[in-house]
């Protein structure tokens, strides 16, 4: 039996994934989002402790986390970005 090898391939290239789908957020930067965001929203509300800040941040975390971590990676940087509720919203709009 003769087996040839070669350097050229005659399978397609595959595909790029970057490409097809966008990098999703990892729970790390998920987590650090839910604070940022449970900041901005005591910071509109005119302020709060850091306990309150951290139970209302540790009642949502399984659940945010698990949602955020189908977001593109992008938006969430974006969102990390914000000073301020709407600049978050702004995140979640279209190009």
């Amino acid at each position: 039996m003769l087996v040839a090898c070669s350097s050229q391939s005659t399978a397609p290239a595959p595909a790029n994934r970057a490409e097809e789908e966008p990098a999703m957020a990892s729970a790390e930067a998920c987590k650090r989002l839910l604070a940022h965001l449970v900041e901005l929203e005591f910071r509109r509300a005119g302020g709060g402790t850091e306990v309150q800040k951290r139970g209302a941040a540790e009642a949502k975390e399984e659940e945010f986390v698990a949602s955020c971590r189908k977001t593109p990676r992008e938006r969430v940087v974006c969102a990390l970005a914000a000073q301020d509720l709407d600049a978050v919203a702004r995140c979640d709009a279209p190009p």
